[in-house]
């Protein structure tokens, strides 16, 4: 979601200057006395220097090498260093660098970028897909300042099941068939790998499989949408020429254009409801306001494909709650596959491997969602950024940076 899916903003670090020596700093990866700064959409600041006296929230948090000090809305988020916290595992919370780190919320994603490069800011991370041009750019100048995490960012668009005329099943396979998925690997703009399947590649119980493509579908793999066979399911849908209204994220706009084409190109009639901010989370999620079809996202953490198949069941659904996945899908004979799935994990992990392959092949067949891509996590570090590290589950470790 975002990164676009994931629903985060783009982040940015400013750092102070401070009356002090580069010579001062230990070599390597020492504790940071520089600020690391940050800017961008959101920015982040990290600022050296040792942090000011212990307020309540810091023996609160213990375990955390930083707290949250000042916030304010909409403008400024700022971690100092703890005085309360000692390490005491360095594999599970290892001390950080920065002694005070400034996320500022503010800007534009290519002010932000200009930052980095000019020495001006530390790092930049953006939530809406990176532009072609962007990355091109800095590839070819500034290709060692480019991080590409491995957490997998799953990209797609939800069908509703529940209203015309996506609550027939042939309408939402013919979307899924007719879909272009490098139109959207092009929207993304970074790191890309079309898919058609709910579980990302590397992803526990994950199998190849792409029912929805052009040609053969044994590598299962994507390679072309196959748009006479989506047309040979809307006319036995009965649903060409209905009206479909796209809700259109307003920070997802490549992805609005590629609902909005696939759609055109089946007879549908489009109209488009934009809705900014991340009050279209509540607004398309909502069964209330019955939207047909939108942009949705999966920014995945923890490895257990329990945690996304699951939002597909049955109990996933909660009516006139802003917080459903939109399809509002259910089926409870998937749903009883994985119970015994889940059950199975820890007598029989080969079993419960096989039963989850099986619900994401068969979530896939029903095509309450439509897989577009699976994309990375992309950071832009400036030149005096070390000791880069990445977590799967939580992203880039911002108080493990150190700045020379």
């Amino acid at each position: 979601m975002p990164e676009g899916p994931e629903a985060v903003r783009p982040l940015t670090w400013d750092r102070r200057r401070q009356r002090r020596s580069h010579r001062d700093l230990p070599p390597g990866p020492a504790r940071s006395e520089l600020p690391l700064r940050a800017r961008v959409i959101v920015r982040v600041r990290a600022a050296g220097g040792h942090a000011a006296s212990a307020g309540p929230n810091a023996r609160a948090a213990r375990d955390r090498p930083l707290h949250d000090r000042d916030l304010q809305a909409g403008r400024l988020l700022r971690f100092v260093r703890n005085p309360f916290f000692h390490e005491w595992s360095r594999a599970a919370q290892p001390d950080g660098y920065p002694d005070r780190i400034d996320i500022r919320i503010g800007g534009t994603a290519d002010e932000a970028i200009r930052d980095v490069v000019d020495g001006k800011a530390d790092v930049v991370r953006l939530a809406q897909p990176w532009t072609p041009s962007q990355l091109s750019r800095l590839e070819l100048q500034h290709a060692s300042q480019i991080h590409s995490g491995p957490r997998p960012n799953i990209q797609a668009l939800f069908l509703n099941t529940r209203v015309p005329p996506f609550n027939r099943l042939d309408a939402r396979r013919a979307i899924n068939f007719a879909v272009d998925r490098a139109a959207a690997a092009k929207a993304w703009g970074g790191p890309a790998q079309t898919t058609c399947q709910i579980l990302p590649p590397n992803f526990p119980s994950y199998s190849p499989y792409c029912p929805y493509t052009s040609g053969s579908t044994k590598r299962g793999t994507w390679t072309a949408p196959d748009l006479a066979k989506a047309k040979a399911l809307v006319a036995r849908s009965r649903t060409r020429g209905m009206k479909v209204t796209v809700w259109a994220w307003s920070q997802a706009k490549g992805f609005n254009q590629v609902a909005v084409k696939v759609l055109q190109s089946l007879g549908y009639r489009v109209a488009v409801k934009p809705v900014v901010g991340d009050r279209y989370w509540g607004a398309a999620g909502d069964s209330r306001n019955r939207a047909q079809i939108g942009f949705d996202g999966l920014a995945l953490g923890y490895p257990d494909p329990a945690l996304i198949l699951q939002r597909f069941s049955c109990a996933a659904f909660l009516p006139g709650n802003p917080n459903n996945q939109g399809s509002g899908f259910c089926d409870p004979g998937i749903d009883r596959q994985m119970r015994r799935a889940q059950a199975e994990q820890l007598s029989d992990p080969t079993g419960s491997r096989a039963r989850w392959q099986r619900v994401d092949r068969e979530l896939t067949d029903a095509a309450a969602w439509v897989p577009l891509v699976v994309t990375k996590d992309v950071n832009f570090l400036s030149k005096r950024v070390g000791n880069y590290q990445y977590s799967p589950e939580m992203g880039m470790l911002i108080d493990q940076l150190w700045v020379r």
